[in-house]
């Protein structure tokens, strides 16, 4: 039940941020996309890999210890992977612009997980100091 957890939170709050900053590029003119369906299932299904890949990884002993920074790379990878798949093209300008979208959106998820986890401290400490007082 905590991977399934861990594996919905990293899915709906980054598909959620990724669409949201897509559309806020594309309201201030930053961005040239339309958000067509296709384009919102792409988004979902490397949404979905990334998600996957990081619950997965975190089966791995070593990479375990170092998850943040193992899930910050499966991340990256599979988003610049994506890009290239797609378009058959590779500039660094845009991979610099979409590593750093993507670092926000990754620092923002990683921060709606630290507040579950906090949420779920404050609840086991609150059930042990009122078993104790019994």
């Amino acid at each position: 039940m905590k991977r399934l957890k861990f594996f919905l939170t990293i899915l709906c709050t980054s598909f959620t941020l990724v669409v949201l900053f897509n559309n806020l590029f594309i309201y201030i003119h930053l961005s040239q996309l339309t958000l067509t369906p296709i384009n919102i299932f792409e988004i979902f299904v490397i949404c979905l890999l990334i998600a996957g890949i990081s619950v997965s990884i975190e089966l791995i002993p070593y990479v375990r210890d170092h998850l943040f920074l193992g899930c910050y790379i499966v991340m990256l990878t599979i988003a610049v992977l994506a890009e290239y798949f797609k378009s058959q093209t590779f500039y660094w300008s845009d991979v610099l612009i979409e590593v750093f979208f993507l670092t926000l959106i990754y620092l923002a998820v990683w921060f709606c997980l630290y507040l579950d986890d906090e949420r779920n401290i404050k609840l086991i400490n609150a059930k042990i100091k009122k078993r104790n007082q019994k």
